[in-house]
């Protein structure tokens, strides 16, 4: 088991966030910027990927995953960044998590990444929880052929437990946009995957690396 906290994070392409934004000084935003990544770094916290999603879904500008070692230091974190105004221009949701293991590496070029959140159905719920040991095996056996196949991979499987409305959030990666569509058409049609889990919201995204 992963101890560290996972936090999945969403902001919204909000006018007035973006407004109040353009209005600050280069040398505001880099303050609070600056302020943002040290107070990161003085809890412990890090920073496992962030990503642009505006390409792909323009309700959204950026999401990201980070993590904590505990929650002490997550409500410290969030603490700082409020007294340093992040949250005067971004509008933003977030939810917390756990894992049983941490990230796995991607190790081909450029990926796309998903992230995703799978909702508490209580018809998917119930149609996966009506599948017998073997079936339930079948199913993922099929969506690991699927993934082998395309070339894509789970880069974190969380379970939610800061949000009752959803009980997981994952960030696949895949190595190009031909092999995301082919296991998003091969999932639904092969594995009847939306019969048993629900996404409430999915975003793509291309990774951000500062600097």
């Amino acid at each position: 088991m992963d101890d560290r906290i996972y936090q999945a994070w969403v902001i919204r392409n909000d006018p007035f966030g973006n407004q109040s934004w353009a209005a600050l000084s280069e040398a505001k935003r880099e303050e609070i910027f600056g302020e943002v990544s040290a107070s990161g770094e003085r809890v412990g916290g890090k920073t496992e990927l962030i990503c642009n999603c505006t390409w792909a879904n323009q309700d959204y500008f950026w999401w990201g995953i980070e993590s904590y070692p505990d929650l002490a230091a997550l409500q410290a974190r969030t603490e700082m960044m409020e007294k340093a105004g992040k949250f005067n221009y971004n509008s933003c949701f977030s939810m917390l998590a756990t894992a049983e293991n941490g990230p796995n590496p991607v190790t081909f070029p450029n990926p796309i990444y998903g992230l995703f959140f799978v909702e508490n159905n209580s018809a998917a719920h119930a149609n996966y929880r009506g599948l017998s040991k073997e079936a339930e095996q079948e199913f993922w056996a099929r969506d690991a052929a699927i993934m082998k196949e395309t070339g894509c991979v789970y880069v974190l499987l969380a379970r939610v437990w800061s949000d009752a409305r959803y009980h997981h959030f994952g960030v696949m990666a895949a190595p190009n946009l031909a092999a995301l569509q082919r296991y998003m058409i091969e999932s639904a049609e092969a594995n009847h995957f939306y019969q048993y889990l629900t996404c409430g919201l999915s975003l793509l995204g291309t990774e951000y690396k500062p600097g």
